[in-house]
């Protein structure tokens, strides 16, 4: 149980409550909810990932990031600095960690995470295993540490595997690994090992249900709640302040734009999305106003940040999946590195409105301007453009006219999905019919991945 792993943690880290409430920019009385199990954060939520994103930067303003990786489990003779997403993923699946189940695959969602699991269960050092498999130990580090990934079906992948599990049989753990591998069989035989050890739709759990979706999603004539119970009104101010501001300010954008008929908006924010996300209420409102502005025509331009975890850019794309039915939306991301000091937020209506922000990241209370003169907005466009000169498309989305050779995809009754090393296409063969090229590598390694595993 989470409540029980985050004590242990603590304790390790002889951290309390109000420390970590303080670097993950949480309230202590949320973090002390799930301390005492009152509150559960699901795997993949806004919550549990600044519960982690505090623990390390707690471990590092504190000079523990050794003993914290120490208590999780990483190599304390790694020749290669762990990757900070790495690191964060162990320390998600040593809170999911259950103690006192014999299920152990909630833990291990990734192949570097199974490894490191496999080279734990058989006792083998970095070097031993370099040595067995005759890989470089440094290569082998940066496998577990997840900055290097070899491509899929790669030899590297098949002679390790083989290695483990050679060792594991003549350690006579074979039995050892149902602790590990969710399996019906009696036995474990190498291919539900390597199969299970190198499984790759396990790393974006999220990919299934977009696919599924986009099959079966429905463009309804009128929309599902009934937006009289909800109040649009929103206040006029030059400076809109905390995720409560923020929310106010985007009412007030969206509805001053759909009023005012602009031709397009631009938008960009490497903030997180838990403003929007977090509360139903409000997400209501916004995809109203959102579906509103789409129906007039308005085109939409949206910069997505590149450093976003695939699970993350995967339930962005969901929740603005009827969006891009519309094909009024072009989504891309920029390869320029998100910094580490500040946040910035563009929302653009040219010739209405405009939000801006730049923010410092950590504990101080964002503030959003709002302004409404030509001459912000013209600099705000100016800095969004200078921007997305340095953005790829992330999906190109264009009407479809299915041809009598598509069919659907096994599991799927309405997309055809398409793919090679370069792009991949899903089509939908029934209205509403729309095509998405995904240019973006991460999401089209995850599209592939879901491929080939069903």
């Amino acid at each position: 149980m989470i409540k029980d792993q985050l004590t242990l943690l603590l304790a390790k880290l002889d951290a309390n409550v109000g420390e970590i409430a303080e670097c993950s920019n949480m309230n202590i009385s949320s973090v002390s909810r799930i301390k005492s199990g009152a509150r559960v954060p699901n795997q993949h939520s806004q919550t549990l990932s600044k519960l982690v994103d505090g623990i390390l930067t707690y471990c590092e303003k504190h000079k523990k990031m050794e003993l914290l990786d120490g208590i999780i489990g990483l190599d304390k003779d790694e020749n290669a600095k762990p990757d900070i997403h790495y690191r964060k993923e162990v320390v998600i699946s040593f809170l999911l960690h259950d103690s006192n189940s014999n299920s152990g695959s909630p833990t291990y969602s990734s192949f570097p995470n199974k490894m490191e699991a496999m080279m734990q269960l058989i006792g083998i050092s970095n070097k031993k295993l370099a040595e067995l498999t005759n890989i470089e130990a440094s290569y082998l580090s940066r496998i577990k540490n997840g900055s290097r990934t070899p491509k899929q079906n790669a030899e590297t992948y098949k002679i390790i595997c083989h290695v483990l599990f050679n060792e594991i049989q003549n350690n006579n753990m074979v039995e050892k690994l149902k602790e590990y591998i969710p399996t019906n069989e009696t036995t474990i035989t190498f291919e539900i090992f390597k199969n299970w050890l190198c499984d790759s739709k396990r790393d974006d759990p999220n990919i299934g249900k977009l696919l599924s979706t986009i099959d079966k999603i429905e463009i309804l004539d009128e929309f599902p709640y009934d937006v009289s119970k909800f109040d649009f009104s929103y206040t006029e101010k030059s400076i809109y302040r905390e995720n409560s501001g923020l929310q106010d300010a985007v009412i007030r954008f969206l509805s001053e734009t759909i009023k005012h008929g602009s031709k397009e908006v631009y938008l960009y924010s490497d903030r997180s999305i838990d403003w929007m996300t977090d509360d139903k209420s409000f997400s209501i409102k916004w995809s109203y106003l959102m579906m509103q502005l789409v129906s007039k025509g308005i085109k939409i331009k949206i910069i997505h940040n590149i450093d976003r975890k695939s699970s993350e850019m995967i339930n962005a794309i969901q929740s603005w999946l009827p969006i891009y039915m519309s094909c009024c939306i072009e989504p891309f991301y920029t390869n320029l590195k998100k910094g580490g000091r500040f946040t910035h937020t563009l929302f653009i209506s040219p010739g209405v409105a405009c939000i801006y922000a730049m923010n410092i990241n950590g504990n101080t209370p964002p503030a959003f301007n709002y302004y409404t003169d030509n001459e912000h907005i013209s600099h705000c466009v100016e800095m969004f453009n200078g921007l997305l000169e340095k953005s790829i498309p992330i999906v190109q989305i264009e009407k479809y006219k299915p041809s009598e050779n598509d069919v659907p995809n096994s599991g799927f009754s309405n997309i055809c999905i398409k793919n090679d090393d370069v792009s991949v296409t899903i089509s939908r063969l029934k209205e509403p019919k729309v095509s998405f090229l995904v240019l973006n590598h991460v999401l089209r390694d995850a599209v592939n991945a879901y491929i080939d595993n069903h």
